[in-house]
């Protein structure tokens, strides 16, 4: 009975993390009882989590859906909430204040503002104290300090480099840790010339130097660049420099600082948009990718990138980078002449291990997409009824019409790639039949059921790779001729157009794509080009092409109201099921009048 009066005080609790911290997308339940307390709890959710810093940061139990924490001496039974979220309050951060040569600790939000930060601490007269973010904090004057983030073993110097504090950012947009020092200092500021420089003879451009190194290729190369170039711009010219055999897709420049944690610059982000050192150097190396396997795998499992505006497979983008950078369209054979076996057995186990994958194997990288389509545990063209496109040119053409994603997406990406290789047969002897031999056995069927096959299937599927070859034999060669035509064309257009349907859930919801006012918003988007001002887009809506749609759509719309209206006098005129005597109505007939004949 003591038992039972036991398990029944228990409760569980489900806690989760911040998601901001990047610790874990998952949730605990931890059981407690009465006399637990929200400390007890929080102490629990801490040690299962694995919470970095747990000594020298603050964390504190919220309610879900609630901004203001529980007392940590609260009973946990008390509250009238079952779902709790672990948030960061307050960590201790390392400020060195050059003006008095000290080193102090100071108790601060990752949430607050730089400008705060420093109006925090000298509001304390630059000695150590710990932020009460119960308290709003308000600056009343301008920040005359500076907050950079440096080295530890160079704090001490007088021209330490670093990164400095924007004023207006949060300390943890920096990623701000208890292992970091901050300088805080005088005069330095982000207009200053120490972080950017002017190429003599011309004041209005900025340049500033940047360094970038590669451990993995020994090599360090030093350029000068706009302030207004991309990361991802300065990375592609160091690979041209210093001609390494890597794609940009699988690198990226790390900020180094002599002993701070690298952090990876966004490729999109420009070099002004990060307050950077003169001169910024940056380490070249591999990002972290996850391990899985990308061969023999359902596609619509796999990582996705954009290409010729279709979300396609990483590893079929990847191998076609890789045949672009060896000029592969060009080769003889290719894809008819097969790859060397080890060769591609690296390129596959570097690829699903996530290690940067490189190679100027042309047959080799070949041989690999071609197998990847035909080893997809269902082949592109199997969900085809083989009746109504055999003997039947006209339907193998649109065939990539009748599947569904991610079979169409597949079937259009194979079909350009084709069509590029086929613009070069005079160098690489692949004509429209060679590429329907090579490919035609793999479009149709499954791969597991090619093991085990008996008589019956294998004429069966002798018969698919004979229509598997006129269909890829038919769709190079006309498309080749109808270049305009082609599915990637089609397959574009339709997306736009699926687009702007769903820029307005109503119309999404109330109008067919065949409706008038669908086909009016499309004529507005053909003959509107985006980038027009407000004032040439007004005159494109209010062009005679549109305001003949409208004239055509308002005249459909009253001869459907006319004939409503007919429709329910002529019943007027019925009563009990028979017809009655049609009387002419009185006074002079009006003009345009449906029924002045009656």
């Amino acid at each position: 009975r003591s038992l039972c009066c036991l398990m029944s005080k228990a409760k569980f609790f489900t806690l989760q993390v911040d998601p901001v911290l990047q610790l874990s997308s998952g949730s605990v339940k931890i059981e407690a009882n009465d006399e637990m307390t929200v400390r007890e709890l929080l102490h629990k959710g801490k040690l299962c989590f694995d919470v970095p810093y747990p000594n020298a940061a603050e964390y504190r139990l919220f309610p879900k859906n609630y901004e203001h924490p529980l007392e940590e001496s609260e009973r946990v039974s008390k509250t009238s909430h079952d779902k709790f979220i672990i948030k960061l309050t307050l960590i201790d951060v390392t400020v060195f204040i050059e003006q008095y040569d000290k080193q102090e600790i100071f108790r601060l939000s990752p949430w607050m503002k730089t400008e705060e930060a420093i109006y925090f601490i000298q509001e304390n007269d630059f000695c150590g104290a710990e932020y009460n973010s119960s308290l709003h904090l308000q600056v009343k004057q301008a920040a005359q300090h500076d907050l950079i983030l440096v080295p530890p073993d160079t704090i001490t110097e007088s021209h330490a480099r670093g990164i400095t504090l924007m004023h207006q950012r949060t300390l943890h947009s920096y990623r701000i840790t208890p292992n970091d020092t901050l300088l805080l200092t005088k005069g330095i500021t982000v207009e200053n010339d120490r972080w950017k420089i002017r190429p003599k003879g011309n004041d209005e451009v900025e340049e500033i130097l940047v360094i970038v190194e590669s451990k993995q290729f020994a090599c360090q190369k030093t350029m000068r660049f706009s302030v207004d170039v991309t990361f991802a711009e300065v990375l592609e010219q160091f690979i041209k420099k210093a001609k390494v055999q890597a794609l940009p897709c699988y690198y990226g420049l790390y900020l180094d600082l002599n002993g701070l944690c690298s952090d990876l610059m966004e490729p999109e982000a420009t070099l002004s948009s990060v307050p950077l050192p003169v001169p910024a150097k940056f380490e070249f190396k591999a990002r972290k990718r996850p391990a899985m396997s990308h061969f023999d795998t359902d596609p619509s499992l796999l990582p996705t990138v954009n290409h010729w505006g279709l979300e396609i497979p990483e590893i079929l983008f990847v191998l076609y980078q890789l045949l672009e950078k060896c000029n592969g369209m060009r080769a003889e054979g290719i894809f008819r002449v097969t790859g060397t076996q080890s060769e591609m057995g690296r390129i596959m186990r570097d690829f699903d291990a996530g290690r940067p994958v490189y190679s100027d194997n042309v047959h080799s990288i070949a041989t690999l997409i071609k197998r990847w389509y035909k080893n997809i545990p269902r082949r592109i063209f199997d969900s085809i009824d083989k009746s109504k496109i055999r003997n039947n040119t006209a339907s193998m053409r649109t065939v990539h019409r009748l599947l569904d994603p991610p079979e169409s997406v597949l079937a259009t990406w194979l079909i350009e790639l084709l069509l590029k290789v086929a613009e070069h047969s005079e160098q690489n002897q692949m004509t429209p039949d060679n590429l329907g031999i090579v490919f035609g056995p793999g479009v149709f069927g499954r791969p597991d059921e090619e093991l085990n096959m008996s008589p019956e299937m294998m004429m069966a599927s002798v018969e698919d790779c004979k229509l598997g070859k006129e269909l890829i034999s038919e769709i190079v060669r006309y498309y080749s001729e109808n270049p305009v035509q082609r599915p990637l064309i089609d397959y574009q257009k339709t997306s736009s157009r699926t687009e702007v349907i769903r820029k307005n859930s109503a119309i999404m919801m109330t109008f067919k794509q065949t409706s008038s006012l669908a086909r009016l918003l499309n004529a507005r988007r053909n003959l509107v080009e985006p980038h027009l001002n407000e004032k040439e887009r007004l005159a494109g809506i209010n062009s005679p092409s549109v305001r003949e749609v409208k004239k055509e759509k308002k005249q459909k719309k009253q001869s459907r109201e006319s004939g409503l209206v007919f429709q329910k006098e002529l019943q007027k005129q019925f009563v009990d099921g028979k017809p009655s005597v049609l009387q002419r109505p009185k006074g002079k007939k009006k003009k345009g009048n449906p029924f002045s004949t009656l």
